[in-house]
């Protein structure tokens, strides 16, 4: 087939980008706002604040986090489109038949659809993360962080090493983020992270590994 004739049946084939796209992040939406209600509530409980409880009112500090995480999600869901082209590309160009063009629709969906259970899990926990780090940071009792990391046998390196890794208020971890699964950070160093920071009420002399 031709390259204008390959593009026109991928086009007919896959879905509205954009469309898909604006779907996806209307879906997750919802579990990322459930994720800063819950980060939020878990922080105030921590803090002896446990009647801040999350709110709408308390929204506005948490905008920028949002459009940042929604800005994640659509980059995300892009490279998704990017892997069911090329999948599908490769089925055209290697003269395949129906069925194994049915068989290259299938294996693409599948790829989305695991991904973008991926993306789901990662964001919510990425919006606890972000909720609890903004209640920390606006109580005077809590004067910094610590690392904690979920040691297992999928745990990623880095995040092994910065077990129990402290810095006060305001400094970022040895590996630049602000918190686990800061939105600013490398892709690398978040997606898939279970880690948490606590908040320290003591304070920190120096940023330190224990």
């Amino acid at each position: 087939m031709k390259k204008d004739i390959d593009d026109d049946f991928i086009s007919i084939i896959l879905p509205s980008e954009e469309k898909e796209l604006d779907e996806l992040v209307d879906l997750l939406t919802p579990l990322v706002l459930q994720g800063y209600s819950m980060g939020w509530n878990m922080a105030a409980q921590a803090v002896g604040k446990a009647d801040r409880k999350w709110s709408k009112l308390i929204m506005p500090q948490l905008l920028d986090v949002l459009e940042e995480q929604k800005n994640l999600i659509r980059g995300m869901g892009i490279n998704m489109f990017k892997d069911m082209v090329l999948s599908l590309t490769g089925a055209l160009a290697s003269g395949a038949s129906m069925v194994g063009i049915k068989e290259a629709i299938g294996k693409a969906i599948g790829i989305s659809g695991s991904r973008a259970e991926r993306i789901a899990r990662t964001e919510t926990l990425r919006a606890l993360n972000a909720a609890s780090n903004k209640l920390y940071d606006s109580e005077n009792i809590v004067k910094g962080y610590e690392w904690s990391t979920v040691m297992d046998s999928v745990t990623r390196d880095s995040h092994s090493i910065m077990d129990g890794e402290r810095i006060k208020k305001g400094d970022v971890f040895s590996n630049g983020l602000r918190y686990p699964l800061d939105p600013l950070g490398p892709p690398g160093e978040v997606i898939n992270c279970r880690c948490i920071a606590i908040p320290l009420l003591e304070e920190v002399e120096e940023n330190v590994t224990i």
